[in-house]
C-alpha cells in the first residue's frame, strides 16, 4: 500500500509539474491567449519583421507578433481601434489583421493599391484609395467589403473618423469634404473652392479642415460649422501646412513654410504663432499631447517640445538617429514615437513624462517557445527504488 501510495504521488506531482510547464513555456499554443495592457500600442519593428505591443504605463513590450513573410522590408503602418489591429501594407495594399489574444496574423487580404489608407474606429473601417478616388467600407475582422464602393474624384486626402463614426474625406479638386456614415456618402461640406490645398484633423472628436490655400480653418460641429480665419503666411505653404491627423485636444497644431508654427485654438477660434528658428531642417506634421506641442526634425532625429503653458520651447529629446523615420501617434491619451527600423521607441504621459521602450526584448508573448526542460526519472534512472 505504501508502494502504491508513493507512486500515485509522483505521479500526481509529474502531471501537476507538465501542467505548470505547458502555462509558462507555451505548450500547447493552439489554445493560448493572451492579455495586453489596455493602455498600449502596437508599433512596427520591421528590423526583425515584427509589430511589437507596448505597455505605455509600465514602459516595456508586453507582445509581439511576426508580420506575413510578403510584408517583410516594406512600409507598414499600424491601424488599432480597441482590439482591431490592422497592419496595413502601404507598398502594395495588403491588410493583415492581428489577433491579440493569440498574438498572430489571422488573416490576410489585398484590399487596395500602393498608397492604401485604412481608417478605424469605434468598429466601424473603410479603406481609402487615394490615388483612384474609392471609399469602401470593410469588416474589420474578414477585412471584406460591406456594401457598394464609392467614387470620389481623385486624388483625395488623409481622412477620418469622428465621434459620432462619421468618416470624413477631404476632395480638394471639388474644395470639399465628403462624409460617409454606414458605408454610404452623405451631403459634402464646403471647405474652399475646387482645387485648394485641403487637410483634415479629427479634432477632440471633431473634423476641422485646413484650407490652406485661403488660409483659413472650417471647424464642423452638430450644430453647424465655424469658419477660422488663418494667418496670411499660411498660404505660403507650396503643398499646404503639415497637420496631424489626431489631436487630443482642441488644439491644432500647424507647420507652414520656413518652419513657422501655428496653435490653432478651435475652442475660441484664437491663432498664435511659434518662431522656430531652424527654417533649414526637415520637419514632418507636429503632433499636440496636453499642454505640448511635438514636432518631429527628421534632420536631427529628435522631437522638438513647445509648452504652450509656458510659452517656450523646452530640451529636445532624442528619437531616433539623424534622418531617421519617425512615426508619431496619439492614442489612449498617450502620444506614441517610433522608427521602425529603430530598436526603441518613446511613449509620453499627457504631463509630458516619457519612457523608453525597448522593443526587442525576447522574454515577451509571442516570443519563440522554449522546450519543457527534460524532467530526472524517478529514481535518477534507476527507476523506483523506494521499499
Amino acid at each position: 500500500m505504501r508502494r502504491d501510495r508513493l507512486t500515485g504521488q509522483i505521479a500526481a506531482g509529474l502531471v501537476g509539474l507538465l501542467c505548470v510547464g505547458a502555462l509558462v513555456y507555451g505548450v500547447g499554443t493552439a489554445s493560448a491567449r493572451y492579455r495586453l495592457a489596455d493602455v498600449g500600442a502596437w508599433l512596427s519593428a520591421s528590423t526583425k519583421g515584427l509589430v511589437v505591443h507596448a505597455n505605455g504605463l509600465a514602459g516595456k513590450v508586453d507582445g509581439k507578433a511576426a508580420v506575413v513573410p510578403q510584408m517583410r522590408g516594406h512600409n507598414i503602418k499600424v491601424v488599432q481601434d480597441g482590439n482591431t489591429v490592422l497592419l496595413v501594407d502601404t507598398d502594395t495594399g495588403v491588410v493583415s489583421r492581428i489577433d491579440p489574444s493569440q498574438l498572430k496574423v489571422a488573416g490576410s487580404r489585398q484590399v487596395g493599391g500602393p498608397g492604401l489608407q485604412v481608417v478605424a474606429n469605434g468598429g466601424a473601417a473603410y479603406t481609402v484609395d487615394s490615388v483612384e478616388g474609392v471609399v469602401q467600407q470593410i469588416d474589420p475582422v474578414k477585412l471584406t467589403p460591406v456594401g457598394p464602393a464609392a467614387k470620389l474624384t481623385a486624388p483625395l486626402g488623409q481622412a477620418g473618423i469622428d465621434a459620432d463614426g462619421a468618416l470624413w474625406v477631404p476632395v480638394p479638386q471639388t474644395g470639399q469634404v465628403t462624409p460617409f456614415q454606414d458605408g454610404r456618402p452623405g451631403t459634402p461640406v464646403a471647405a474652399g473652392r475646387a482645387g485648394d490645398r485641403l487637410s483634415l484633423t479629427i479634432t477632440a472628436g471633431r473634423p476641422v479642415i485646413t484650407n490652406s490655400t485661403s488660409a483659413t480653418a472650417l471647424v464642423v460641429r452638430p450644430e453647424g460649422t465655424q469658419r477660422i480665419t488663418l494667418p496670411a503666411p499660411v498660404a505660403k505653404a507650396e503643398d499646404g501646412v503639415q497637420v496631424p491627423a489626431v489631436a487630443d485636444g482642441q488644439i491644432v497644431p500647424m507647420l507652414g513654410a520656413g518652419g513657422s508654427l501655428y496653435l490653432l485654438d478651435t475652442g475660441v477660434g484664437r491663432v498664435e504663432s511659434v518662431a522656430l528658428r531652424m527654417p533649414d531642417h526637415t520637419f514632418q506634421a507636429p503632433q499636440v499631447l496636453g499642454a505640448r506641442v511635438y514636432l518631429p526634425d527628421r534632420t536631427t532625429g529628435r522631437l522638438l517640445v513647445f509648452n504652450t503653458d509656458r510659452n517656450a520651447w523646452e530640451k529636445p529629446i532624442t528619437a531616433t538617429r539623424p534622418g531617421g523615420t519617425i512615426e508619431v501617434v496619439v492614442r489612449d491619451h498617450m502620444l506614441w514615437v517610433n522608427d521602425p527600423d529603430g530598436a526603441t521607441a518613446l511613449a509620453f504621459d499627457a504631463r509630458g513624462g516619457v519612457k523608453r521602450i525597448k522593443k526587442y526584448e525576447d522574454e515577451i508573448p509571442g516570443s519563440v517557445r522554449k522546450p519543457l526542460p527534460a524532467q530526472p526519472k524517478p529514481g535518477n534512472g534507476q527507476g523506483n527504488r523506494n521499499g
